[in-house]
């Protein structure tokens, strides 16, 4: 993890092999980055918008959204650091029905949604 995160996946996902290489379509990519993972590790009630379902949504634009430039921070215990990268074409994104990024970033708050995945299923 100190020497890497790569969080912005499916951010190069959408921006490069979608929009700039025409591999997949729009939703071809989403279903790659979101319901085929939940399925693969057996994580329930995620990875597709349904009744029952969390409610978990990214607001994002198409023409736009991508990864940024790359950088380190240092928020990690005993203040190492990591190579992080802020999301570009990002309009929000919800965990649980709570957004918890909006176009400027994080949204602060006290609580937060979701949990800590612990244990996948067999």
């Amino acid at each position: 993890l100190e020497m890497l995160c790569d969080a912005g996946f499916g951010l190069h996902m959408l921006g490069h092999w979608v929009r700039e290489r025409g591999a997949f379509t729009v939703e071809e990519a989403l279903r790659k980055v979101t319901s085929l993972p939940a399925t693969i590790y057996g994580i329930a009630g995620r990875g597709e918008i349904a009744p029952g379902k969390f409610a978990d949504l990214f607001l994002f634009d198409p023409a736009t959204v991508a990864r940024g430039p790359k950088y380190v921070v240092h928020d990690l215990p005993g203040g190492a650091g990591r190579i992080n990268t802020d999301g570009l074409g990002v309009h929000g994104v919800w965990v649980n029905g709570q957004r918890i990024v909006d176009a400027d970033g994080i949204v602060e708050s006290e609580d937060r949604p979701g949990t800590l995945l612990r244990e996948l299923a067999a």
